[in-house]
């Protein structure tokens, strides 16, 4: 089976969508960034399991634990994981649909920042590294979510592998229950019911399982736009959505 150009034109036929999605995976890497958010959600096990019976208070109070690699191993190939699958989303043959994982090497970045700097060694870069990386995955989850069950479809992709529409509209509306579920567990912890810890072991889940969904089935941020041009316009400039579609 031959391919057209898989960056500009549509798939009408099942059997070239099917092999031009697994052309996708097998290019874009997309693995990678599940497989490092799921490396990233279970590494608070793996630390409790060598910290001791007593839980601490927080993932960040383990950077001490014995062994060490237990703390800065499953995070930082986490992060580099996460960073190649940015890297190679620009060389996907469907990157003007799928869009340019840039976050990716943010969240890499982040993540990075808060392994290497511990609360001894430089508090202020490991909670800032915490931060970005806490709040950029929930601001991709919600993107996500926003998009596909608020934006419409472009005019290029409506008439575009119109049997995934639904697919789109269920997933999205999984990545809000997921950002649903954070906030419940961000409650939790404001009013005392459960420790700092398991908010971050419940948020980092929630990560794993929105990157898991997306290995599953990619969500086409670039077969939609939003209702507001000037919004269209900063999410193509932040490369969120493709300039050259419409």
């Amino acid at each position: 089976m031959g391919f057209t150009d898989p960056t500009k034109t549509g798939i009408t036929d099942s059997d070239q969508s099917r092999g031009r999605q697994a052309l996708d995976l097998l290019v874009g890497f997309r693995a990678f960034a599940a497989g490092g958010a799921l490396l990233a959600a279970v590494a608070p096990a793996i630390m409790a399991t060598a910290g001791g019976h007593t839980l601490r208070g927080s993932v960040s109070a383990y950077y001490n634990v014995d062994p060490s690699y237990y703390f800065w191993g499953p995070f930082g190939l986490a992060a580099v994981l996460l960073f190649v699958d940015g890297i190679a989303s620009y060389l996907s043959p469907n990157k003007n649909r799928y869009g340019r994982r840039w976050y990716n090497m943010v969240l890499a970045v982040a993540l990075l920042l808060l392994t290497v700097f511990d609360l001894d060694t430089n508090k202020n870069l490991h909670y800032f590294g915490a931060y970005v990386f806490f709040l950029g995955f929930i601001f991709v989850i919600f993107y996500t979510s926003v998009l596909g069950v608020r934006g419409t479809l472009t005019k290029k992709a409506q008439d575009d592998l119109v049997e995934d529409r639904p697919i789109d509209s269920v997933m999205s509306q999984l990545s809000i229950a997921f950002i649903g579920l954070v906030v419940l567990t961000i409650v939790g912890w404001l009013a005392g019911l459960v420790s700092f810890f398991f908010f971050e072991v419940f948020a980092l889940l929630n990560f794993a399982l929105y990157y898991v969904q997306t290995l599953i089935h990619p969500f086409p941020y670039n077969d939609y736009e939003f209702k507001s041009p000037m919004v269209n316009s900063i999410c193509r400039f932040l490369q969120l959505m493709a300039s050259d579609r419409s």
